[in-house]
Formats: C-alpha cells, sequence, structure tokens
C-alpha cells in the first residue's frame, strides 16, 4: 500500500469545521431579563397551585360530609387539560407570543376571582336548594378554563426560550418549590378559616396581575430581539433525521 493511500484512508470523512462553528456560544440573556423570567413564571405556578390545591380544600368545608364535590371537581379540570392541551399548544404556536402570553395570564385571573366569588357565596348561601348544584356547576366550568389558561401561559413561555435564555434545571426547581410549598400554606391558612382562605386567595392573585404582565412582557422583547439567533441553536440541537423533510 503506498504512502498517499495511507494518508487518504486516516484523513476525516468531512473537513474539519471552523473555530467558530465548532464551539458553539450559548444564548444568555441578562440578570435583569432572567429574574423577571423567574419571577413571571414562579408567580403562574404558584398561583395555579395554590388555588388547584384550595379550590378542593373550600369544597370540602363547604360541602362537609363528603368528597364527591371536590373529586367531580378535580375530575373535570384535569379532564379538560387532557382533552384541550393539544388543540389548545397548536393555537398557540399559530398566534402572536406576547399576546398569547397576556391573555392567558387574565384568563387565568379572572377565573379566580369569579371562582373565589362563587365559593364565598357557597360559604353564606340561604337561598333555594338549586343554588348550590348551579354555583358549582359555575365553579367547576372557571376551573377549566384557568387549568387551560395556566396550560397556555405555560406553552407560550416555554415553547421557544425559556431554555435557552436561562439555566434549563432552575424552572423546574421553581416549579417544584411552588407546588409543595403553596398546597402548605393555603392550607395553613384554610385551618384557621375558610373564608379567610379564600380572599387570601383572591388577593394574592389580584395583586400579581400587573407583576406578571409587564414582567413578561420585557422577556418577550428580548426574545425577539435574540429570535434569529435562538431559531438557528434549536436547529441545530434537532437530530439529523429531524432536519429531513422526507425521512419519514
Amino acid at each position: 500500500m503506498s504512502r498517499g493511500d495511507s494518508v487518504d484512508e486516516a484523513e476525516p470523512f468531512l473537513p474539519p469545521s471552523s473555530s467558530s462553528e465548532s464551539i458553539e456560544t450559548p444564548i444568555r440573556a441578562s440578570k435583569p431579563v432572567l429574574v423577571r423570567l423567574y419571577i413571571s413564571h414562579s408567580l403562574s405556578t404558584w398561583n395555579s397551585r395554590m388555588f388547584e390545591f384550595g379550590a378542593v380544600l373550600f369544597l370540602a368545608s363547604i360541602f362537609p360530609g363528603t368528597l364527591l364535590y371536590a373529586s367531580v371537581y378535580a375530575l373535570v379540570r384535569s379532564l379538560s387539560a387532557v382533552l384541550l392541551s393539544s388543540w389548545l399548544g397548536s393555537m398557540v404556536d399559530r398566534s402572536n407570543r406576547l399576546k398569547a402570553i397576556r391573555q392567558s395570564i387574565i384568563w387565568q385571573r379572572l377565573p379566580v376571582a369569579l371562582s373565589c366569588a362563587c365559593f364565598v357565596a357557597l360559604l353564606t348561601t340561604s337561598g333555594p336548594s338549586y343554588i348550590s348544584p348551579l354555583l358549582f356547576a359555575v365553579v367547576t366550568l372557571l376551573a377549566c378554563f384557568e387549568k387551560l389558561a395556566y396550560t397556555a401561559n405555560t406553552v407560550a413561555v416555554e415553547r421557544d426560550w425559556a431554555i435557552v435564555v436561562s439555566d434549563a434545571l432552575q424552572i423546574p426547581r421553581q416549579d417544584l418549590f411552588c407546588k409543595l410549598l403553596a398546597p402548605v400554606v393555603i392550607s395553613l391558612i384554610d385551618s384557621f378559616s375558610t373564608r379567610v382562605a379564600i380572599w387570601t386567595t383572591l388577593g394574592i392573585n389580584a395583586s400579581c396581575v400587573l407583576v406578571e404582565y409587564f414582567a413578561i412582557a420585557q422577556c418577550q422583547n428580548w426574545c425577539e430581539i435574540k429570535k434569529p439567533m435562538i431559531i438557528k441553536m434549536k436547529e441545530k440541537k434537532q437530530p439529523l433525521m429531524a432536519r429531513i423533510p422526507n425521512a419519514a
């Protein structure tokens, strides 16, 4: 075998990439952008989890001696997310991100406020017998809207850029922290007074609307500036077969 053949066999099949392409610089947002992202996402998760757990406690106090109402409430709420999440995600994917996020925030907070009003009415109702089942049906329907809005918010925030602009482990940590601590807080308040717990849920949700609304808008503005770089990075992370249109 000649020396030229041995050199050819030792050569790589693909030419070496340039230094600028081989070293991929991650996209990092500034600290204020990350802080706003974490605040908005934490508040959304905290409020959703506190309302989800608190509503079951409220129904258990309103209808003592049976868990039927709380079980039906939780089942219908979860079932709505299972059945409509795929459709909702496709709608969010086709819509403007900032508009979708803002609408999801409003549609999270509005059902919570109306639900709290219904819970207070259920605690104090002394009217006809059909009032309680009617209010329960309204509360259950509002819970479905709140759950779907939270799902839309999560999809809209994390779909394109949350993993890129932040530490991939930070948001799951925040989710776990909020999902564990929020039920503890609302259950402690409910053990003191169900009425106080309802008003606390309403107050926290109402006070967080503007903070979430403007914090996530500033993060989205940063995302729009870096959007070409983010799209390029996402394409590089896709497997080779996923980039071939007729691979299937």
